[in-house]
């Protein structure tokens, strides 16, 4: 039983992330702008905490969402890769 509802949770959060991102990506593509993108991550992180139990699927969903946050304030250098620079921060 334990294992159905960590899989649930896993699909839970995979969902709410993937919907997310996809709404921050149409945002960034139709708008042309980059402002309500962490509102709606952060309100995914909160769903997510909220949805799932125990502590681990909201730090995960956290920890990927401020990612995708600090990758549209930055500025790739090397030809479009991101983690070149994270790394390089």
């Amino acid at each position: 039983m334990k294992w159905k509802q960590c899989g649930f949770d896993i699909l839970r959060m995979l969902l709410l992330l993937a919907g997310a991102f996809g709404c921050s990506l149409l945002i960034q593509t139709y708008f042309q702008t980059s402002f309500f993108v962490p509102m709606i991550l952060a309100l995914a992180v909160i769903l997510v905490s909220l949805l799932t139990q125990g502590y681990v699927y909201g730090i995960i969903s956290s920890l990927s969402s401020a990612l995708k946050s600090n990758e549209n304030g930055c500025v790739p250098t090397c030809s479009g890769l991101y983690p070149m620079t994270f790394a390089r921060l």
